[in-house]
């Protein structure tokens, strides 16, 4: 059975896809401290620098997209200077925070737009 965008925007069933997403997404965030455990990177946030030390290769295209991105709120999970394991660690969190944030916001967005669409037909 499918689902119309319709559907979806006003609550047929797409609220309960949206509660569980927006669970989904703050188990995960609660989770992401973890990785202040581990050793060495973070999984998928290496550079084509140490993807190429790492494997021997590099994609081109991660080559020439790695300098878009010249600005970062929380760069290095750090606020700049300050120091510390402590300050590193609040950082890695607030970055946690504002990801889920944006991404819950872009959620919300997309479930208005889909409404407001829904409304006109």
């Amino acid at each position: 059975m499918s689902r119309k965008h319709s559907d979806i925007a006003r609550g047929d069933g797409g609220g309960t896809i949206l509660r569980r997403m927006t669970w989904l997404i703050i188990v995960l965030a609660f989770l992401s401290p973890l990785g202040l455990l581990a050793k060495g990177t973070a999984f998928g946030e290496w550079s084509a620098a140490g993807l190429k030390k790492a494997l021997g290769y590099a994609p081109k295209g991660m080559v020439n997209l790695e300098s878009f991105w010249r600005w970062a709120p929380l760069a290095g999970y750090g606020v700049q200077g300050r120091q510390g394991e402590l300050m590193r660690s609040m950082a890695y969190i607030l970055s946690t925070v504002v990801g889920v944030v944006a991404i819950l916001a872009i959620f919300k967005g997309a479930e208005l737009l889909l409404k407001s669409l829904s409304d006109r037909s």
